[in-house]
């Protein structure tokens, strides 16, 4: 044990009892997503049941982790398509126990999974998952961090603005070497250059 060091304790969560154990009793959220609006959404859950259970919550922290590729827009959305399938498996799992008309889950989370049929945890995280029709482009495009480094830039700043305080790349889609020297040379030395206060990318 560090002498004198309280380790901080960060609590990933989507449905509504988990997001405010995070707020009451966490120092940070963890969000598997990297859409801004429903980072914020979420987020804003976290830090209302903070707040309203007396906390200071101006350093809570707020981690979006989503898979990032740096390339074509076309070939991140074909190697990632199986992020949004694992995230809504954990959405389905909401969606049974509160609905999803409710206000307690966004309706932007829940109304992707409407076609979903079923789900392989044989082939969880990993791109050949057999029950991937549901998944639409643009969805894809929305839940990960895709295309050039310019548009990984403007959707940090976007997650930020959103509230997240950190991004954490989930780095198993291929191509990891140049997504690390991308971030490296890139995309981290632009919001330096600004001085901007983005979210620290880690991976």
């Amino acid at each position: 044990m560090a002498d004198g060091y309280e380790l901080p304790v960060w609590v990933a969560a989507y449905g509504p009892k988990a997001l405010s154990s995070a707020g009451r009793v966490g120092d940070g959220l963890i969000l598997q997503i990297a859409e801004p609006g429903i980072c914020k959404w979420l987020g804003d859950q976290a830090v209302a049941a903070g707040e309203e259970a007396g906390r200071d919550m101006s350093n809570f922290g707020i981690m979006a982790a989503a898979p990032a590729h740096t390339g074509t827009l076309e070939e991140g959305i074909e190697k990632t398509k199986w992020f949004p399938a694992m995230v809504g498996n954990h959405v389905a799992d909401i969606v049974e126990k509160y609905g999803s008309n409710t206000d307690q889950v966004p309706a932007s989370l829940t109304s992707y999974i409407e076609n979903r049929r079923g789900y392989d945890y044989s082939k969880h995280g990993q791109s050949d998952n057999p029950f991937l029709d549901f998944i639409t482009d643009d969805i894809v495009e929305s839940f990960a961090v895709l295309g050039p480094p310019e548009n990984h830039i403007e959707k940090l700043n976007k997650l930020k603005d959103a509230g997240i305080t950190q991004f954490n790349i989930y780095l198993d889609s291929g191509d990891e070497e140049k997504i690390i020297a991308d971030y490296g040379e890139k995309i981290i030395p632009a919001f330096n250059a600004d001085n901007a206060k983005t979210p620290e990318a880690v991976s």
